[in-house]
């Protein structure tokens, strides 16, 4: 901790190494984890639909990482991540050579992905605040990803109008999400605007079986 002091002292911290093809990073992650969530959880401790969700490693923002990999690397392609939690997908693409900003609208969250960066070698990659409900960047992207960001009903048409703001007319969205989350309504919301692919994966993680849906956003 004393190496990261961006980190609140709260915090437990252990490492997990994660390999997604050629490469392996290091990520710090909570160990504390039942008491921070529940601490997270007090009413009057979270803003309103907010969910700690940044707060764990998920198996979706893996298997987002495998997909960015896969995609080639050219100096005029920008990414952006929306919800970076950890930074495990963005991390990844960046480590992969991908222009890539990443971003959350959690200041511990944004902390423990400068961390992981430092960790990792890759301290010159962009991590900021950002509030797709309100926040607009000065440029648009080829590919706008993220992971299990879907799960505010509310906030599902500020998302699409970000989207809409600062997609390229040729690029594309990529979205991971979890089994357990239900978010039929963005997808209703997001069709008229958008072609829409959808992938099913069932990874495996400590002894079971997550099921990840994988949605590709594209304009017709």
């Amino acid at each position: 901790m004393a190496i990261y002091p961006e980190l609140p002292s709260k915090y437990e911290t252990t490492t997990t190494d994660i390999r997604v093809g050629d490469k392996s990073l290091t990520f710090l992650q909570i160990q504390n984890m039942e008491t921070v969530v529940e601490e997270l959880l007090k009413p009057g401790k979270r803003e309103e639909g907010e969910r700690p969700f940044w707060a764990k490693i998920w198996e979706s923002s893996v298997l987002l990482a495998h997909v960015l990999s896969r995609i080639p690397v050219k100096s005029d392609v920008s990414m952006l991540e929306l919800g970076c939690g950890m930074g495990v997908a963005g991390l990844f693409a960046a480590a992969f050579g991908h222009d890539t900003i990443l971003t959350d609208i959690n200041e511990e969250a944004l902390a423990f992905a400068r961390a992981n960066a430092t960790l990792n070698g890759l301290k010159k990659t962009r991590i900021i605040r950002l509030d797709w409900g309100s926040d607009r960047l000065a440029q648009s992207f080829d590919v706008i990803f993220g992971s299990d960001i879907l799960y505010t009903d509310g906030s599902y048409s500020l998302l699409i109008e970000f989207l809409k703001t600062h997609l390229k007319p040729a690029g594309r969205v990529i979205l991971a999400v979890s089994g357990f989350i239900s978010a039929a309504t963005f997808f209703e919301e997001a069709e008229p605007v958008f072609k829409i692919t959808k992938k099913n994966f069932a990874l495996r993680s400590d002894a079971r079986s997550h099921s990840i849906f994988l949605y590709t956003l594209e304009y017709p």
